[in-house]
């Protein structure tokens, strides 16, 4: 509508934006370019405005152009007002095709909205029974629609572990640096330092290490961001997804700084203003620091395990489905022109008998939704025996061609597959997936039995019974999430002006997309082809957000259990120099090697003990915080929590041991020298 870009503070970098004249019925056409199409289509023609150009078979008026890199909230090649789409402003109630976007004013919650909205939603409930009851409005945070879990919560959470690990980590290194400076201290003492001024100072020392770290590490913030995002596909983001330092992130960075000084700065520097050369009072923080490094590492490893499960199942899935070979493509059929479903259907039905019989392809067929992405959600319900489920069922719908499973080659696990006939009188059929079957219709043979599906969004349309004809392999058919039921309906039954083509051909993408154009354009000229690419290309798009945010989990979950073992390494090594010479009198005295090397690892056994039991907890806790992230899996799962405590306990006994065994072997003559 002519609001959209005032509502987000957006203006066009030429022309001007849609007014409330354009939006009106029997305004003229008009169009505001997107700054990549400006840039690619018109080589970025400064006159562009007051221009013509043809879109869906309309000729427009240019208004304006939105600046390069705009997303709304993806990336979008042009902009019409809704007069130009008529078929949306329909004055049916019980259509629900458009969604409104609102910005809430300041001190307004979305509860209040929601409250608000309820009400209105309940006064047309009793205006108008027959297409609104039992209908309210739905208010939520528009980025929730785009959102796939809300992961950034899980990378937060991920991020402050292992900032709370590396700094356990300097806490330990301060502790045992304090340790070896335990003369020193004395000595101040004893000439009349106070604690408050000792632990100042010391205070003054690790301040100066924390900003020195924190300059460092936006350095390299700064470059891992910007070398991160060029490989990112922004265009599949939404814009509220902006991958860019700001002053919120300097702002943020130096309060980080100045808790982890203070927070680990000064617990170091107060234990260490307190001990004497004969204290050991550093080994049991130095040993609580150790269980909190276990801990949140088991945590990561647990949330890394469970993503990378989660990764490995929709590999594993959409392994059954050959992408290879296969082109697809999107057309349009303009309103004004093809109003009718009949007339739809002529022009569907004319392209894929002419795909089908083209040398240059072995199958095709249309679908009204993409293979392994969203497709809109139907009420179903069951006749008979068949209800297994207490309502409301519900089920992706997809409208397909009779050679939808030949394109894919995928073999139907029951019946068979949609005939030229079917959807027409007489011939109403569907075919369910085999999650469908699992979920609604348990221990019966689905065949021959029928449903009835719904559109949400028209709840008052009339619905015919179809009988199951078959039962389809599961396939993803929403991006990044667990698998669906899914109806498979024959889209002769109810054509839609756009829809998506599949070819499978062992030509080119390129020679397919001609072949393509050319066979729409025999059929109507006006006609054009969008969004051409591979099944190859596409599906690894629907799982770029499964595959980044995995990476980036393990990526810190392998972060933190480097800290935790050079950690744990390095406090090993400390231990065993400070007790270098103890080693030499027990080695002359006749201790074996193996009795040097347990004495180590007994010290380290109770932290590791106590780390992988609240670690396990906390694997727990961080399951269920990225359970809406998962798919293939739970959040709980029993083989992932017990390799990932097997792992980190292997590597912490690895970096005990090494210097363990680098204390076995030393020389009792040179040992018993060391000072």
């Amino acid at each position: 509508s002519a609001e959209t870009f005032q509502l987000i503070g957006e203006r066009p970098i030429l022309g001007r934006d849609f007014s409330q004249f354009d939006d009106q019925p029997g305004a003229a056409p008009v169009v505001i370019l997107g700054g990549g199409l400006w840039k690619a289509r018109y080589g970025g023609d400064p006159a562009i405005v007051g221009k013509t150009i043809r879109a869906n078979g309309i000729d427009m008026t240019v208004i304006g152009v939105m600046r390069p890199g705009f997303r709304f909230p993806l990336v979008h090649d042009l902009w019409m007002p809704l007069a130009t789409a008529p078929d949306l402003l329909t004055e049916s109630r019980d259509t629900r095709t458009l969604q409104v976007v609102g910005r809430l004013k300041d001190g307004v919650s979305v509860e209040q909205a929601r409250a608000d909205l309820a009400g209105i939603g309940d006064a047309l409930s009793r205006a108008y029974p027959l297409t609104n009851r039992d209908t309210r409005p739905a208010v939520r945070g528009y980025a929730e629609k785009f959102s796939i879990a809300n992961p950034w919560d899980a990378m937060l959470l991920a991020v402050s572990f292992v900032l709370i690990i590396g700094c356990a980590n300097v806490a330990n290194l301060l502790l045992a640096r304090g340790a070896r400076r335990a003369n020193e201290i004395a000595i101040r003492r004893s000439i009349g330092a106070t604690r408050w001024q000792l632990t100042r100072q010391l205070l003054v020392e690790h301040s100066i290490l924390a900003v020195a770290a924190g300059a460092l590490g936006l350095v390299v913030g700064v470059t891992g961001v910007h070398v991160w995002v060029v490989s990112l596909p922004l265009a599949n983001w939404p814009y509220w997804y902006n991958f860019a330092i700001h002053r919120e992130v300097f702002g943020y960075l130096f309060a980080v700084i100045v808790a982890c000084a203070f927070l680990f700065g000064v617990g170091p520097a107060i234990v260490i203003s307190r001990q004497t050369p004969t204290s050991d009072q550093p080994r049991f923080w130095t040993n609580g620091l150790l269980v909190v490094e276990f801990t949140l590492t088991l945590a990561l490893l647990a949330g890394a395990g469970l993503l990378a499960k989660t990764l490995a199942a929709v590999y594993r899935a959409d392994s059954i489905v050959d992408t290879s070979d296969v082109v697809l493509a999107s057309v349009d059929l303009p309103p004004q022109r093809y109003r009718t479903p009949e007339q739809q259907l002529v022009v569907y039905r004319a392209l894929e008998d002419r795909l089908t019989t083209s040398p240059d392809v072995e199958a095709a067929s249309l679908a009204s939704a993409y293979p392994f992405y969203d497709a809109p959600l139907w009420l179903v319900e069951l006749e008979g025996a068949a209800t297994r489920m207490v309502a409301p069922v519900t089920a992706s719908y997809v409208m397909i061609g009779p050679r939808y499973f030949d394109t894919l080659r995928l073999k139907l696990q029951q019946g068979r597959p949609f005939t030229r006939d079917d959807g027409s009188p007489g011939h109403e059929t569907v075919i369910v997936n085999e999650r469908f079957v699992s979920m609604y219709m348990r221990g019966v043979n689905p065949l021959g039995h029928r449903i009835k599906l719904t559109n949400p969004r028209s709840p008052s349309d009339k619905q015919t019974w179809l009988t199951i004809v078959g039962v389809s392999p599961m396939v993803r058919q929403h991006y990044a999430r667990d698998f669906d039921p899914v109806v498979y309906v024959p889209y002769r039954s109810s054509p839609t002006p756009a829809m998506i083509i599949m070819a499978r051909s062992a030509r080119t993408r390129v020679q397919v997309a001609s072949t393509l154009r050319n066979t729409l354009s025999s059929i109507a000229a006006e006609l054009p082809l969008a969004s051409v690419t591979t099944l190859d290309q596409f599906v690894a798009g629907t799982r770029f957000a499964n595959e980044a945010f995995a990476t980036m989990f393990s990526t810190f979950a392998l972060i933190a259990l480097l800290l935790a073992a050079i950690g744990l390494h390095a406090v090993t090594a400390y231990a065993v120099t400070q007790r270098t010479r103890e080693i030499g009198i027990r080695m002359a005295l006749g201790a074996r090697t193996s009795s040097v090397t347990w004495m180590f690892v007994r010290r380290t056994l109770p932290a590791l003990i106590v780390g992988v039991t609240f670690g396990i907890a906390a694997a727990v806790g961080v399951g269920r915080f990225v359970r809406s992230m998962l798919a293939g899996t739970g959040p709980h799962d029993p083989a992932t929590l017990a390799s990932i405590t097997v792992i980190l306990v292997i590597v912490a006994l690895i970096s005990t041991l090494i210097p363990a065994q680098r204390a076995a072997k030393l020389d009792p003559a040179v040992a018993l020298r060391h000072d």
